[in-house]
């Protein structure tokens, strides 16, 4: 697996753990496992020599909480070390200014370093490991201040102030210091939040402890969509896609602390079911309680005013669906003892959110309760040495049966490269194929290894047994002393099988990190990034520098590796070693960058805008570590400054103000913002060592150029204002957005007269959706035109049946169209759903127009199928009754040949274009479906339907890509 793909499966690993929450940032700096030591607040504290420091002197007689601090890591020993760290100060106050004294202030750091402290030993035991987002916590003072240093600077910050008051509020941080800075973020504003009351129940009335409540400002279509609120800390994913590198994805124990700390109001029922729970934010909340055997409760759409309290009255909690589960074993046989996880199974993703159900009785039942109508998912093992089996969704209203497989074993032969036997490897055996993630998300803490207590053994031939393993994929890791890591993957298929592990001597690596003066940088953290074949295909931790600015590397087997080093005070630089070589890389003396930003010719309003500086490669080497935006908010007259930045090619960008991400609706809004946003300006910049460079950004349309109109209108659908849908048009060369107000009204004002286009987006959700209008448009020099737009939307539902009649569920629903737009001329729509328990499915605003719906999805180890054509949809007339067959798909396997292809080149597209019929120049038509090819490594395409084909092959190495045909 590519490492864009490994990292994306694991990130999507991590947004379903964290929810809404901390996992919103990808940094490159690498702080060691605690901050340092609490020291005196100012005005005793000295500042490091060169460092700025952003704060009002005017309070340095304030009285001041500053962070406690875990015990120190030794590393904070290091005078440089503590000088790079850097530090935020403000005041907390309530939304009238006044201050909050004895308050908690909590700041998050997010960066990828946090999920890469663990180091590249694939032998080492993860066990205890936790990222580390929290980067300091205090108390505001009497007078509301509150000073946190000591952070390790390049990352994203979340502040989260109020802890213990009824207005605790999160806010994304937009003046982010530099190194060595302390940063001043003046007033931090508590929202003027609302209070939900209530009480919970259950079915029979009687109170309900414990249960969880909480709220959030986002639409309640979501819990529709995605049924967040029964993701359970303590349980696991239940993946159905059978190419994952493993189905069952149990929760580390880090992430029940991720999970508290989310964001989100959240609260606890007490003894008499009754809770409260603060910092709402005002307006339309989703309201969502959840307690183990109940079936959550949502209340879509809670309307809370502010800094007052909502009694929401009693929640009854019911129980739901019973869950009758059996778990035997190949021969029928109950397993008693065994553990359970279920959960419902979700329709519109390929994944389920599932708890502990418990252990099966001597029968191999377990039963459970809040569980929804429709099917479950279930997976079960023997023990905790065993592997989970996932069993296909089934319905909720029989007995589940899960059925464990027989057992195999793995014989195994250890040699070194010259064939001699090694006597005495060490073992691990993780789940999965080697590159498709099974390294990676064990380093992650995502999946435990296969435990191999009491099935490792020792032949009379001097061969290794590993025995009781179920079928599936396995990577199995060896080594010895003096000895490198070596790995065989294992496919068990229903017999047994053999495997040989190959040893050879450890390849090693040298880092050096030197200054500009050819000086050592101690306690540099060096990150790798495996070239070639290896074992890992992600960035690791590798370790850092010593006192001669030195770092070998030999646990980590690759032809070559990407080098990021980074260091608090001198930032990232980059480079790439290959084996037994030594890579030297120089720290420069940092520069500043100071700036200028205009709206118009004029200093813009206060916060109005963020400043983000983004370093480029520009051809220079790449490293494992992505940059973060270095964000700044301009002062009043519009200047700004980032210091101690690392020289190189900067880009410069004002983006709409970040200072309103203060909850989870606001990531919605600031979404649909930028969305509408037609100019986002971007200047280049190049910082110099031990130089300011200076830049200017313009924020502004610019003058029209040629002749001009104007253009404006109203949008109704199904003859009410389509107020909060958003119109966007492409006028000569400008793309242009305007939100419709409550009358229905848009108004673009003067644009370009010309040819364009116009369309209309509805929904709540800006990402994802397509156009429910769209029309060509010519506006001649001086026209008003106005248009009137009436979108008539209907539903249209149906049913997928499997060739033997029954019904299709988790199935991905496409409709494609064109719709009949004003004035005669057509728009096209794409709209998607999935089938849900029953197999139907169901879309609810579909404007008229005639349709193409196509059905893809897999049920077991088929995949299905199936088109409907010439779909026609009425204005004002729901569709209710459609029926997709489906039929089994094709599938084309087969392997690329890396022989002829340049050096360098690590992987490559197979795209299989669907030749035009009746075409006798056999040109392409539309592209069918793509495979990812590596070498020694299978492709497989699904879904391609009877045709011909032309393949064409895209190839990425180091020398970048390349284009080739493949023939028919």
């Amino acid at each position: 697996m590519q490492r864009q793909h490994t990292l994306a499966l694991v990130l999507v690993f991590a947004a379903v753990i964290a929810g809404l929450g901390l996992w919103f940032g990808r940094g490159e700096s690498a702080p060691p496992s605690s901050p340092p030591p609490a020291v005196e607040p100012p005005p005793e504290v000295a500042q490091p020599e060169g460092a700025a420091v952003h704060a009002d002197l005017g309070r340095a007689n304030a009285t001041l909480r500053e962070a406690a601090a875990p015990p120190r890591d030794p590393v904070f020993d290091d005078p440089e070390i503590q000088e790079g760290l850097c530090g935020f100060r403000g005041r907390v106050v309530d939304h009238r200014k006044v201050p909050v004294a004895d308050c908690g202030v909590r700041l998050y750091r997010g960066a990828l370093d946090s999920l890469l402290r663990a180091g590249p030993d694939l032998f080492r035991e993860r066990s205890g490991f936790e990222p580390q987002f929290i980067a300091g916590e205090t108390r505001t003072g009497g007078d509301g201040e509150f000073l946190i240093r000591g952070v390790w600077p390049r990352g994203v910050y979340m502040l989260f102030a109020g802890i213990g008051t009824d207005a605790p509020t999160h806010q994304v941080v937009t003046e982010v210091p530099s190194p060595g800075e302390v940063v001043d973020l003046g007033d931090v504003v508590l929202n003027d939040a609302g209070v939900i009351t209530g009480v919970v129940v259950d079915e029979d009335g009687d109170p309900l402890a414990g249960a969880l409540v909480r709220a959030a400002d986002i639409p309640g279509t979501l819990a529709a969509f995605f049924p967040a609120e029964r993701l359970d800390p303590e349980g696991a994913l239940l993946i159905r896609e059978r190419s994952a590198p493993v189905q069952v994805v149990e929760m580390p124990a880090w992430v029940r602390r991720v999970f508290e700390h989310l964001p989100i109001p959240s609260t606890t029922s007490g003894s008499d079911g009754r809770f409260r729970l603060v910092g709402v934010v005002p307006g339309s909340n989703m309201l969502a309680t959840t307690a183990r055997g109940f079936l959550s409760d949502v209340k879509p759409s809670v309307l809370v005013r502010a800094g007052s309290e909502k009694d929401v009255g009693r929640i009854r909690m019911r129980r739901g669906e019973e869950l009758v589960a059996r778990v035997v074993d190949e021969k029928g046989e109950p397993v008693p003892g065994a553990e359970v996880l279920a959960g419902s199974t979700i329709s519109m993703v390929p994944f389920d959110l599932a708890s502990r159900v418990g252990e099966t009785d001597g029968e191999g039942y377990v039963e459970a309760t809040g569980f929804s109508p429709g099917n479950v998912t279930v997976a079960a093992r023997r023990s905790r040495s065993d592997d989970w089996v996932l069993a296909e969704p089934q319905s909720i209203i029989r007995d589940v049966v899960v059925t464990l497989p027989a057992h195999y074993a793995v014989t195994v032969v250890v040699q070194r490269d010259d064939g001699t036997p090694v006597d005495a490897p060490n073992f691990r055996l993780l789940r999965g194929r080697s590159g498709d993630g099974a390294a990676e998300l064990f380093l992650l803490g995502f999946v435990e290894p296969v435990s191999l207590v009491d099935r490792l053994h020792k032949r009379d031939d001097g061969r290794w047994q590993i025995t009781d393993l179920a079928k599936g994929r396995y990577t199995l890791l060896a080594n010895a002393a003096g000895l490198a890591t070596g790995s065989t993957t294992s496919d068990i298929a229903g017999v047994d099988a053999e495997a040989t592990v190959k040893l050879a001597v450890p390849t090693r690596f040298s880092v050096v990190v030197l200054d500009s003066e050819e000086r050592p940088i101690r306690n540099a953290a060096v990150f790798a990034e495996p070239r070639g074949r290896s074992i890992i295909d992600m960035p690791v931790n590798c370790g850092r520098t010593d006192a001669t600015g030195r770092l070998l590397i030999d646990d980590l087997e690759a032809d070559s590796l990407r080098i990021s080093a980074e260091h608090p005070r001198w930032g990232v630089v980059n480079g790439e070693v290959k084996k037994d070589e030594e890579l030297v890389l120089h720290m420069q003396a940092p520069g500043t960058l100071r700036g200028e930003l205009s709206e118009n010719g004029k200093p813009p309003l206060p916060g109005k805008f963020t400043v983000a500086v983004l370093r480029q490669r520009n051809g220079g080497p790449r490293g494992p570590l992505e940059s973060v935006p270095q964000l700044v908010t301009a002062t009043g007259d519009g200047r700004f400054e980032v210091a101690r930045l690392q020289p190189g090619s900067y880009s410069v960008a004002a983006v709409t103000s970040l200072d309103i991400l203060r909850s989870p609706g606001a990531m919605f809004a600031l979404g649909k913002a930028m969305y509408a946003t037609t100019n986002v300006p971007v200047e280049h910049v190049d910082v110099a060592s031990g130089e300011v460079s200076l830049v200017r950004i313009e924020v502004g349309e610019q003058p029209l150029e040629g002749p001009t109109a104007t253009l404006h209108g109203t949008v109704m659908v199904n003859g009410r204002a389509a107020e909060g849908y958003l119109v966007t048009a492409w006028l000569g060369s400008r793309r242009l957005a305007a939100t419709v107000d409550p009358h229905g009204r848009f108004d673009f004002g003067l644009v370009s007269a010309g040819v364009g286009n116009v369309q209309v987006l509805g929904g709540e959700l800006v990402f994802g959706r397509s156009a429910l209008w769209e029309s060509a448009i010519e506006l001649q020099e001086a026209e008003s035109r106005e248009l009137t737009i009436d979108i008539a939307v209907t539903t249209v539902a149906g049913i997928c049946l499997l060739p033997d009649g029954s019904p299709a569920a988790g199935m991905s629903v496409r409709m494609r169209g064109k719709t009949q737009a004003t004035g005669g001329s057509q728009g096209s729509v794409s709209l998607r759903t999935r089938t849900v328990g029953n197999g139907r499915f169901r879309f609810e605003q579909v404007p008229a127009g005639v349709y193409e719906l196509e059905v893809s999805g897999r049920s077991g180890e088929e995949r299905w199928r199936g088109r409907l054509e010439g779909v026609e949809v009425e204005a004002g007339v729901p569709l209710a009754d459609l029926r997709v067959p489906l039929e089994s798909e094709m599938v084309v396997r087969g392997r690329l040949d890396f022989q002829g292809l340049p050096d360098g080149v690590q992987w490559g597209r197979l795209t299989f274009h669907r030749l035009q019929a009746r075409d006798p120049t056999g040109a392409k038509g539309q592209s069918s479906r793509s495979a990812f090819c590596q070498q020694d490594r299978p492709f497989v395409v699904h879904g391609l339907e009877p045709g011909r084909y032309r393949v064409s092959l895209r190839t990425y190495g180091d020398g970048g890509a390349a284009d080739y045909e493949c023939g028919e």
